[in-house]
């Protein structure tokens, strides 16, 4: 109470001695007035210029009146500040100081708002429950755009929120994939609203329902058109021939609607079968290009007006000619940008960015009008791209902060640091008053980059980290391991590489374990000291009536070695992991049947940390499809158990052993890759 009225008398003694003295008479009262409204003004913070959406206003990553350093300090540019954050891919939105974006936490999603200038957390309220937790890729996709005191945004299960930028608090939502019955966006969704005249505008992928737009006040549908599936890039507001129209990337096809309307005014084909595209098209009117992922290269159309015929002047049109392509221009999650008539972008070379390592390609620069190759360089890595100032600024996926200078005619460094190790950076940068907001999986930081810093900022900012010549990942994954990787991890093992897989495990994991253990066995038998001896419950292999250890240890050890082994020295890549799972099993009922005690406790432990072991490894080195092998061993535990019963004793179950860990082994190779057709 006393603090409380400490502080009224403070505000109350300042606010009398204000009055009085700018009721002053006469013209020097009116000049200490105008100095004292002069000092308040410069007293209070001044207002960061706004980002109101990803990649900036007009989401072309394109960033107008800012002035930044053309040169960076030794240990480069100052980090402001840095704070924890959590799983996400959610850019940052800045509004009159504020910072908003969306991030999960153990167990809720959440719209999260920040102070710009230090990171303190001002509210957050949760949205729902988490998206894909141990998944690959957990966490929000969409960036909040923000208008009219709201903030628009699509959570990973389609659900589209209106929220009060004051407070977070839901004005109204609508669940697109319920509503509409979308498609194309099976990996979560990501786009990001788009805003125009009162509109919020989103990729749903229904049928007549392909794009559409609600009321920015009340939630309602003011149109949809379309229908063809929709995919994870957002949608692009552009100019042609001084008209409004909202350009699309979805599965297949190239969209332009009339924002008003909803009208279709081109629909254009650029793929066929299962496609993505992450990032909107890039436009220099009347250039569109759509560069797509998947090595596919990209691809530009001249825009013009088709006018309507003389009945119907009014229904104009678009009309859509190729102008080039190029396969030297592919991209998947990291944006490009154009600038003065040159595209600056990453050229993924891998089927498609990787989560596990640095994705391989080249940074290249394009003519937008011809598409030729104007320069290229191996040094910037997979990087997403703002211009500003005549520069270029680079975020890669390993951390690196790039600047570049805007050159058509060469690569020009300007400077490079390291901002964040070991962790992958796909999401796209936020830029603001001279701060560079970044962001990974686990942290968000500021980057001083104005050209003049304040002394406030210099006093609060550390030095970053020093840049390493090529970006490398030194955290140990448990999915190297492997000793290679798949071309393309999302895809379903096709037919002819199950086969390989399969083979491969017979031929070096079967045959081996059964004939070693058939050794094993014969070995004991002959041995002077297992007639006077009883078995020990540590070898229970001495007892020949019964299964041993030797066999499932083998398939183990088999199982997990056999896979580096070939991948180093073969080009393709071949997988027998599932045989040391199925190894697992077989030590588990071997154990729980013929064991007592410490051992059989030993052997369940050791079972489940090998499955744990597995899923960890296979989500480093982003290989999905796998996972259901584990779901295969259900149809072979009665494999196992029978394989458990069999009296090794006699010549019959000596040779029944093997064929019915063949069997079980078959039952969970064949079994595990139908889970996911089963739906």
């Amino acid at each position: 109470m006393e603090v409380w009225s400490a502080r009224t008398r403070v505000r109350q003694g300042t606010t009398s001695r204000s009055q009085s003295w700018i009721s002053a008479p006469g013209v020097g009262g009116l000049l200490r007035a105008l100095a004292f409204t002069a000092f308040l003004l410069s007293s209070r913070p001044s207002a960061a210029a706004d980002w109101p959406s990803y990649r900036g206003p007009n989401l072309d990553g394109i960033v107008p009146g800012e002035t930044i350093r053309s040169a960076w300090p030794s240990g480069g540019p100052p980090i402001v500040w840095n704070r924890y954050l959590g799983q996400g891919y959610s850019s940052i939105t800045i509004v009159n100081g504020r910072g908003y974006t969306l991030y999960q936490s153990a167990f809720q999603q959440h719209l999260l708002c920040f102070d710009i200038r230090g990171g303190e957390t001002l509210w957050e309220t949760s949205f729902g429950p988490t998206y894909e937790q141990l998944g690959l890729y957990p966490g929000p996709r969409s960036t909040p755009a923000a208008a009219d005191g709201r903030l628009l945004f699509v959570s990973p299960d389609t659900v589209l929120h209106c929220a009060d930028i004051r407070n977070g608090r839901d004005l109204w939502t609508v669940d697109l994939g319920e509503k509409f019955q979308g498609k194309g966006t099976e990996f979560g969704y990501s786009a990001s609203p788009l805003v125009r005249g009162g509109k919020v505008i989103v990729p749903v992928g229904g049928e007549g329902a392909a794009v559409v737009a609600f009321d920015l006040a009340t939630g309602e549908v003011v149109w949809k058109s379309g229908s063809v599936q929709a995919s994870y890039a957002s949608c692009l507001p552009i100019r042609l021939e001084g008209r409004d129209l909202i350009a699309t990337s979805m599965r297949n096809h190239l969209l332009l609607h009339d924002p008003d309307t909803g009208r279709i005014l081109l629909q254009h084909q650029i793929s066929e079968g299962y496609d993505e595209h992450s990032v909107p098209p890039l436009y220099a009117e009347p250039i569109l290009i759509v560069a797509a992922p998947f090595r596919a290269g990209a691809t530009a159309l001249t825009l013009s007006i088709k006018p309507g015929d003389d009945s119907q002047p009014a229904n104009w049109s678009v009309r859509g000619d190729h102008r080039w392509h190029t396969r030297a221009f592919s991209n998947d999650v990291a944006a490009s940008v154009i600038v003065d008539g040159a595209l600056y972008g990453f050229d993924l070379r891998d089927q498609q960015a990787k989560a596990h390592r640095p994705s391989r390609g080249t940074f290249r620069c394009l003519d937008v009008s011809s598409g030729e190759v104007l320069w290229s360089s191996e040094l910037p890595g997979h990087a997403g791209v703002l211009a500003a100032d005549g520069k270029l600024i680079l975020f890669n996926d390993a951390g690196e902060l790039i600047l570049l200078r805007a050159d058509r005619t060469r690569y020009v460094e300007l400077g490079r640091t390291t901002v964040f190790q070991d962790e992958i950076c796909w999401t796209a940068p936020a830029l603001s008053d001279g701060r560079l907001y970044l962001r990974t999986q686990s942290r968000l930081a500021a980057v001083d980059l104005a050209q003049h810093s304040t002394s406030q900022t210099s006093s609060r900012a550390t030095t970053a980290a020093a840049p390493s010549p090529r970006p490398v990942w030194s955290r140990f994954r448990l999915g190297t391991l492997l000793g290679g990787e798949r071309e393309h991890p999302f895809m379903r093992p096709e037919r002819d590489e199950l086969w390989d897989w399969y083979r491969a495990s017979v031929l070096f994991v079967w045959l081996p374990a059964s004939v070693l253990a058939m050794l094993a066995r014969l070995f004991r038998r002959k041995s002077p000291f297992s007639a006077t001896d009883p078995p020990a419950e540590a070898d229970l292999s001495a007892n020949r009536s019964t299964p041993g250890l030797t066999e499932p240890l083998l398939w183990i050890v088999l199982g997990l070695s056999v896979t580096p082994i070939l991948n180093v020295r073969q080009e393709a890549f071949t997988f027998t992991w599932p045989a040391a799972l199925y190894g697992g099993l077989l030590l588990v009922v071997a154990a729980n049947r013929c064991s007592k005690g410490l051992l059989r406790r030993a052997c369940d432990l050791g079972f489940l940390g090998l499955c744990l072991f597995y899923f960890a490894a296979l989500r480093s080195q982003s290989l999905p499809h796998e996972w259901a092998f584990l779901l295969g061993l259900i149809p072979a535990a009665p494999f196992a158990w029978l394989w458990a019963r069999l009296d090794r004793s006699t010549r019959t179950g000596r040779i029944l052993s093997p064929v019915a860990t063949l069997a079980g082994f078959t039952a969970l190779f064949c079994a595990a890759p139908l889970w996911p057709y089963l739906h």
